[in-house]
C-alpha cells in the first residue's frame, strides 16, 4: 500500500490527554485522496478494511440506507484538493471516536445521487470524515458520514 499520508503524522500537534478540544490541523488534506481511490479501485482496500468508529456514523449510514460498499462508492466520486480548483475537501481536524480516542481526519462533502452512485447537482449533500492509521495499516477509519 502506498504512503497515503501527505504529512508526517508524528509531527501533528496532538490533543492533550483527557482534552475535549484539539489543536487545529492544516487547511489542506492529511491524506492523498487520489492514492486512496486508486487502492479502492484496485481492490487492495475494500469493505473489510473499513472500521466504523462512532455510533453516530453507524446510525447515519442506516439513515442513508447505505452499506459499506455504498460509502466506498461515494469516496470514489470525491474530487481531491487542488489549490484554486474545484474540489470536495472541507477541512482536516481531530475527531473523537465513540470511545474517546482522537483521530486526525480529512472531511469531504459532495452532492451525490445515491441511486446512480454518482455526483449530481440535484443529489443529496453527503459529508464524510475519515482517517488512516499512522502505522500505515490498510484501514479506513470512518468517523462521520451523513447528509
Amino acid at each position: 500500500m502506498p504512503q497515503l499520508w501527505l504529512q508526517d503524522p508524528q509531527k501533528l500537534p496532538r490533543p492533550a490527554a483527557g482534552a475535549d478540544k484539539a489543536p487545529a490541523l492544516r487547511k489542506t488534506p492529511l491524506f492523498d485522496l487520489l492514492a486512496l481511490q486508486a487502492e479502492l479501485q484496485a481492490g487492495r482496500l475494500g469493505i473489510d478494511d473499513v472500521r466504523i468508529e462512532t455510533v453516530k456514523c453507524g446510525k447515519d449510514l442506516q439513515k442513508l440506507k447505505w452499506t459499506t460498499r455504498d460509502l466506498l462508492d461515494f469516496i470514489l466520486c470525491l474530487r481531491p484538493y487542488k489549490l484554486n480548483q474545484q474540489h470536495d475537501f472541507e477541512h482536516a481536524r481531530w475527531c473523537k471516536d465513540s470511545g474517546g480516542r482522537w483521530y486526525p481526519c480529512d472531511a469531504y462533502a459532495a452532492l451525490y445521487d445515491t441511486t446512480n452512485k454518482c455526483r449530481a447537482h440535484g443529489g443529496v449533500s453527503v459529508y464524510v470524515k475519515f482517517s488512516i492509521p499512522e502505522n500505515g495499516d490498510s484501514l479506513l477509519i470512518m468517523i462521520s458520514a451523513h447528509d
